[in-house]
């Protein structure tokens, strides 16, 4: 889904009568938009001249309860094929499993993994979880998960102990991993060498 800016300023303008505006103030009239944001996305919207695959979309996540039909309808008519929608923790993977289930006119699938954010509220179960989730047909990868050291909403060495098991499981069960690294690389590209990942040999 393309959007250019200059396109999405317009239709804002278009949308308030306030042409005349400063460029200091656009922002302000973007949000006395009449327009929802979806309409104001529609009417800057350009259809891709090839399919794509958007590899992840945060789609169970509450911001789109009242308009999830709506996105997937809006990915369509943008020329998107399919949509992989991300799994951040064992219950929003398990969401997207079963918002992959009840969409029969749209190709969903899910990645089944747990965000460094989240690593925190891991235990003992949380493997075995994911192992169940990864079976479903149309799980395709496991993760988001990695390391964040920008933020640290989970202790460093929790989302390292954490990231090294999902590595491990997306091995073992021969399954790519949808990984998120910020402010992190070092330790990230150490954990992978560990566990026998490296450029020569991923793919």
């Amino acid at each position: 889904m393309w959007l250019q800016l200059s396109k999405l300023q317009a239709a804002i303008h278009r949308s308030t009568s306030v042409r005349s505006r400063p460029a200091s103030r656009r922002f302000a009239v973007m949000t006395k938009s009449k327009l929802s944001q979806g309409e104001l996305v529609r009417n800057c919207m350009r259809k891709s001249p090839a399919p794509l695959i958007d590899i992840g979309v945060n789609l169970v996540d509450h911001a789109f309860d009242k308009d999830r039909a709506e996105v997937i309808s809006r990915a369509r008519e943008a020329g998107v094929a399919a949509v992989i929608v991300t799994g951040c923790t064992v219950a929003s993977a398990a969401a997207a499993r079963d918002l992959c289930e009840s969409v029969t006119d749209f190709p969903l699938f899910f990645t089944a993994g747990v965000h460094p954010h989240n690593a925190k509220d891991c235990d003992e179960s949380t493997l075995q979880q994911l192992t169940e989730l990864a079976k479903h047909e149309r799980c395709v990868a496991i993760g988001e998960c990695g390391l964040d050291f920008n933020r640290n909403f989970s202790p460093p060495d929790v989302q390292e102990q954490w990231f090294a098991a999902q590595v491990t499981l997306a091995l073992q069960l021969q399954k790519p991993l949808f990984m998120h690294c910020r402010d992190a690389g070092a330790r990230f590209a150490n954990i992978l060498t560990q566990a026998g990942i490296s450029s020569s040999n991923s793919s």
